[in-house]
């Protein structure tokens, strides 16, 4: 038993994995995890800009409308050099330490959207996953003039991040502001187009369909709302946008499934949902989202006889330093079995009670304890029900560069 017990730590093996996409040459974590605060720039500045869907006209540069429904351009060809302008690559440096311990910089490549621009300012939307771990972050709009990029906020429990570049820096370069399209209306087999920054080598253009209609994913325990297309999406693509036959971005490209046996499965957020994400970055320098912190597995009846655990439930195989869970002494080895009288058995049920908590609220969580004799022998086990008292906290992260 003993030996059953040692290899719980080793996670079940999966028909096909849902990767993000946005980085090349890294192996570090970027991927999408945890609800996050969004920050503000290094300058404290809050940028007062707001995307609307209420409004029909541009209204100066502050609002971004929903773009009427037009005729079609006539080819693919039409539509790229529509938003190709809109789209811009984008690059980052971060440090990793390798395996002797020294540090050493990696780079990485992604794409983003132009979405809104001020007098001084030309605001970019991009992945959470493609800047988060960046200390040095450029973009190129025409893949010839790289300017640096500045951090506005982020939220990676939805990935979406908000960068700007100034435009002094870009004097003699064309860009555009991307029409948003509502993205609630497509229908499956509309054509899209997808463009970014495939593999860092700059932009270009993929073709395909809606595959289906807005759906769920989960990946790394986060649940998105996400769109299906069949138009290649590679690695450097994330952050770019999935556009209609108008010319319109309808989604912010983000991963792909990957597998040997799977092909023509890549996942965009939808545009609406990305417009209110950065509409809450952008107005109120933060999302607020609760946050657990901890690394999980579930635990079904099955693994629960094989492992001779107590309970099926979530079991808790990390702890991070700082978060809800550390302060609520839950522990390594608990078995989450229920919170705030909400039974638990799955990641994804786990997921839904964190997220229909306020941040600051009081959690009743109840776990099972196995208890170990002094030479670390399981010997029996306890229900233990654990308090925050200082109530659920807001998970805090910052975008460096």
């Amino acid at each position: 038993m003993e030996e059953k017990r040692k290899a719980l730590g080793l996670a079940p093996k999966m028909a096909a994995m849902i990767v993000a996409v946005g980085m090349l040459g890294t192996s570090f974590g970027y991927g999408i995890g945890a609800g996050a605060k969004a920050f503000l720039n290094k300058g404290g500045e809050k940028a007062d800009i707001v995307i609307s869907m209420d409004d029909d006209t541009r209204g100066g540069s502050n609002y971004i409308p929903v773009s009427a429904a037009g005729a079609a351009l006539s080819s693919v060809s039409d539509v790229y050099k529509k938003a190709k302008d809109s789209v811009v690559s984008v690059n980052m440096l971060a440090e990793k330490t390798n395996f002797f311990s020294f540090s050493q910089d990696v780079s990485g490549a992604g794409s983003g959207i132009i979405f809104s621009e001020d007098e001084k300012k030309v605001y970019i939307v991009t992945n959470y996953h493609v800047v988060a771990s960046a200390y040095s972050v450029t973009v190129s709009i025409d893949d010839e003039v790289v300017v640096p990029a500045h951090a506005v906020g982020g939220d990676s429990k939805a990935d979406i991040a908000v960068i700007y570049v100034n435009k002094s820096d870009l004097v003699d370069v064309d860009y555009t502001v991307a029409d948003f399209a509502d993205s609630d209306i497509i229908e499956v087999g509309d054509a899209v187009i997808a463009i970014g920054n495939a593999l860092g080598e700059g932009k270009s253009v993929t073709f395909g369909v809606i595959s289906t209609g807005i759906k769920e994913i989960i990946i790394d325990n986060t649940k998105l709302s996400v769109m299906q297309t069949d138009a290649a999406i590679n690695p450097g693509n994330s952050g770019g946008a999935l556009v209609n036959m108008n010319g319109e971005v309808i989604g912010v490209n983000s991963a792909k499934v990957g597998s040997s046996g799977v092909e023509g499965m890549g996942y965009a957020i939808p545009i609406n949902v990305v417009r209110e994400i950065v509409n809450k970055i952008m107005t109120d320098g933060a999302v607020e989202r609760p946050y657990l912190g901890i690394a999980s597995i579930e635990i079904d009846d099955i693994k629960r006889e094989y492992y001779g655990l107590a309970a099926t439930g979530v079991y808790v195989s990390g702890i991070e330093a700082g978060s809800t869970a550390e302060d609520a002494d839950v522990r390594k080895g608990d078995i989450i079995t229920e919170i705030n009288g909400v039974e638990i058995k799955t990641n994804e049920e786990l997921a839904d009670a964190v997220k229909s908590i306020k941040v600051g609220e009081l959690v009743s969580m109840t776990v099972v304890r196995e208890v170990y004799s002094g030479r670390r022998m399981w010997v029996e086990s306890s229900v233990e029900t654990l308090v925050l008292n200082a109530g659920m906290k807001q998970y805090k992260s910052a975008l460096n560069f």
